[in-house]
């Protein structure tokens, strides 16, 4: 309630300057807020229709100000918001949000090769169009994004910032590849993602071997050879 009062507060400003560039991103973040929120009731219409709403309007943001990165970086996210729930919803078109928020990332990042935040963002994207090229049934395409993620990942093993998202990258490599029989690039991938997940600080581990895709990342890669995943294994094991 309090979202959608804010809301209409920051609508009725937008109607008496409807150009205002604050206006308008206030009134966008309203919009991802509450498209997140009922996203996460599994409203997933409602939270379609607020998503789709702060894309229009960060369009409109970027038009009047093409070279505002904020503005671009806040497309991106409204782009990609609105492809997880279309996807969710079982709607292909997602695939052209994702890879429409992965284009706009790879300008600011190629525009300030610096910007670290802005190459993560890439990868993440990357991340992204692995997983649902994936579940699209697409492995050339998933691997391709998968690939591109992972040399991200991987140039930055010792960055804790990024082992979990690291973490679910080479997973999903890992189930592509041994989904096409590629058995070998498939235990290196789940190598390298069980080695992310185990850079992770107990904290950020706790529940971890209870999720997918961890538990099964854990099993496998000992599967494959690597000893401290077993190591996890026996020591999860019950006591009898």
């Amino acid at each position: 309630p309090h979202c959608h009062r804010v809301s209409k507060l920051y609508d009725a400003l937008l109607a008496e300057r409807p150009d205002d560039p604050q206006n308008l991103r206030n009134v966008a973040l309203v919009e991802k807020y509450l498209g997140t929120y009922y996203e996460m009731s599994k409203d997933l219409p409602r939270a379609l229709i607020h998503y789709t709403r702060a894309r229009t309007i960060d369009e409109r943001r970027v038009s009047q100000a093409p070279g505002d990165r904020g503005a671009q970086g806040d497309l991106a996210v409204d782009l990609s918001n609105e492809a997880s729930v279309r996807w969710k919803q079982r709607d292909l078109h997602a695939g052209e949000l994702f890879e429409a928020s992965l284009a706009v990332r790879t300008r600011l990042a190629a525009d300030d090769p610096k910007d670290e935040l802005a190459a993560s963002r890439v990868a993440f994207a990357h991340g992204r169009l692995a997983n649902f090229y994936e579940d699209a049934g697409e492995p050339v395409r998933a691997l391709e994004h998968g690939h591109a993620a992972m040399a991200f990942y991987e140039s930055r093993r010792q960055t804790p910032n990024y082992a979990a998202s690291a973490a679910y990258v080479f997973a999903t490599v890992a189930r592509v590849e041994e989904g096409r029989g590629n058995l070998a690039a498939g235990c290196v991938a789940y190598e390298l993602s069980f080695e992310a997940f185990n850079r992770l600080t107990p904290a950020e581990r706790e529940g971890a071997m209870a999720s997918d895709p961890m538990t099964d990342v854990v099993r496998r890669a000992a599967a494959c050879g690597v000893k401290a995943a077993r190591g996890w294994l026996d020591a999860a094991k019950p006591v009898r």
